[in-house]
């Protein structure tokens, strides 16, 4: 990781970033719990492991006022009337921060 401001492309129309120090995939298993339809997931679960989301992460510095930097694609789909998410996580810092834009969809 460096400790230096840094810069990378998001090609279009897969918006991978150029510079990449990690890549999370969480599929319908990991999100377990999340959704209010849980005979729908289970029903779903049964058939498929389902590719949710993915994040590519950039990884910086974890220290207070740094910029946390990562890009998460959620795919389209919903269990039951609801639309996949993220599963959330937590900040080891609870100084840092993150900035939510929408690059392409909806959200």
């Amino acid at each position: 990781m460096v400790d230096l401001p840094f810069a990378f492309t998001l090609p279009l129309p897969q918006v991978v970033p150029s510079r990449v120090d990690n890549h999370i995939e969480r599929r319908l298993s990991a999100l377990r719990g999340q959704f209010f339809d849980q005979e729908t997931y289970n029903k779903m679960l049964s058939v498929e492991d389902q590719l949710i989301y993915e994040v590519y992460e950039i990884k910086r510095p974890e220290v207070v006022g740094e910029l946390l930097m990562s890009i998460s694609i959620v795919h389209p789909g919903k269990v039951g009337n609801e639309f996949f998410m993220t599963k959330g996580y937590f900040h080891s810092v609870l100084e840092t921060s993150e900035i939510y834009y929408c690059l392409r969809g909806e959200g």
